[in-house]
């Protein structure tokens, strides 16, 4: 067939080849193997990134997986109102922070299972016996945890990765029912950042108010409500401004803000509304928010000026205590009580309870509503290492290990647990303290102990 390349006799023999063909058929040979070699490489070129997008879906849908939930429908536990307990609970991997919940009878705790797989436990107060289990595996960590009265929130953290955050699949914030251990709502945009992987972070909650403090991928705090897990208000950074830290109290929820020129931005807000109460702007490049009482607020300044500073009503200066205390990280703070009242002329009206604030300088008290100083005094043992106030009381952990019961009043201290004289207790020493009851982290798990039972009338009395 004339003209058909394949053909090499016919073209060869041809009188009017010229003896072409053999040159002919070979430069269409190469057109064709150049073709398809493009061929196979546009199929590589296309098919290779196919695979690797469907490793990356693969490995974002692994991202978090859940574990093993344990729920239950048993009723809930009565408050211990002063019932004595003594349990221990071996637990299964590394307890990185509990809380003791004696209204609702139960105590939490978080533990790291394995590596990237972590979970959290409640169990009952009074017996140790477990009630509920939320746990996931492919997670970097629980990033921090806080309790409201509607739910106990759960942030977990899958991955950093851009892509996981672009996709929803980088964090799952957790609303967990603290009776049945249910899940009632997950939102994959925020997390709760705590001091350190697994914290309690009573701070970052309104318990009355069912509302978390939590951030966005680009730090943006937001307002979750704890009952539906829906978002109320945000707090962006405006002016240059951006987030720093969160605390919340009586009062609300303040947040600091880092601003040009070495400025730090403090605002107090509502914490149901986010409306703001009131607002102050400091001159350091070191701020550290630490508790937030009825209408006071005890920040620590750092830089050139270290002071304890206690914002009053109004956000104005109330007091201010000399702190040599560095980064501010060794100080603890806490808040026993006060109530606070919004609304009328007056933006809001705080009314008693004490802020605790302790550190290298010793433990000092503020009164809640006004920020002026009640008292200021040495613990014995030495510098205090924690502040653990919850439910309008108090104990601290001094710098010898003891465990100190605290009147707020008046500073007024009774040893709880002795010290050792020479071995200072680790300032991350895992303890939870109030109204008597104790949880203190062992070498395999935890023990939980309450108040001795009240000693029997004598006869005849």
């Amino acid at each position: 067939m004339p003209g058909a390349a394949g053909v090499v006799r016919r073209w060869r023999d041809h009188p009017r080849s010229g003896g072409a063909g053999w040159r002919i058929l070979l430069a269409v040979k190469p057109v064709r193997r150049r073709t398809a070699v493009i061929a196979a490489a546009v199929v590589v070129a296309v098919a290779v990134p196919g695979v690797v997008v469907a490793r990356q879906a693969a490995e974002l849908r692994r991202l978090g997986t859940p574990a093993t939930v344990r729920t239950t429908a048993a009723p809930a536990p009565p408050p211990l109102d002063g019932a004595s307990a003594g349990w221990t609970v071996k637990a299964d991997g590394r307890i990185t922070d509990l809380a003791v919940l004696p209204g609702r009878g139960e105590v939490v705790y978080v533990e790291e299972v394995a590596h990237r797989s972590w979970r959290a436990t409640a169990v009952d107060a009074r017996t140790g016996a477990v009630r509920w289990r939320n746990a996931r595996r492919n997670t970097a960590h629980i990033e921090a945890w806080a309790v409201t009265d509607a739910a106990v929130v759960l942030a977990y953290h899958h991955s950093a990765s851009r892509l996981a955050w672009r996709t929803h699949h980088a964090a799952s914030l957790e609303g967990i029912d603290p009776v049945s251990g249910r899940v009632l709502w997950t939102r994959h945009v925020y997390n709760l950042l705590g001091r350190g992987p697994g914290d309690y972070d009573p701070g970052l909650a309104a318990p009355a108010d069912d509302v978390v403090f939590a951030r966005t991928e680009f730090g943006v705090a937001n307002a979750v409500d704890t009952r539906t897990g829906e978002t109320l208000w945000e707090h962006p950074g405006l002016d240059g401004c951006r987030a720093d830290e969160i605390a919340a109290g009586p009062a609300g929820v303040v947040m600091s803000q880092r601003c040009p020129d070495g400025k730090e931005r403090v605002e107090l807000l509502n914490a149901r509304s986010g409306k703001p109460v009131w607002k102050n702007v400091i001159s350091t490049p070191q701020l550290r928010l630490l508790a937030v009482g009825s209408d006071t607020v005890a920040v620590y300044q750092g830089g050139s000026v270290n002071q304890v500073i206690l914002l009053g009503p109004g956000g104005g200066y109330a007091a201010t205590v000399p702190c040599p205390c560095g980064d501010g990280r060794d100080l603890s703070a806490g808040t026993t009580g006060g109530t606070a009242f919004s609304g009328g002329p007056m933006q809001l009206i705080g009314v008693g309870g004490a802020v605790l604030v302790g550190g290298p300088f010793g433990l000092l008290a503020a009164d809640g509503g006004t920020g002026k100083v009640l008292w200021q005094k040495a613990v014995p043992g030495g510098p205090v290492h924690q502040v653990l106030a919850q439910d309008g009381d108090a104990y601290v952990v001094s710098g010898d290990g003891a465990l100190l019961h605290l009147d707020p009043a008046d500073g007024s201290t009774q040893v709880v647990v002795p010290g050792s004289p020479g071995r200072p207790l680790d300032p991350g020493a895992l303890v939870a303290a109030v109204h008597g009851y104790i949880a203190a982290r062992t070498g395999g798990g935890f023990a939980f102990f309450g108040p001795a039972p009240a000693p029997a009338p004598a006869p005849g009395r």
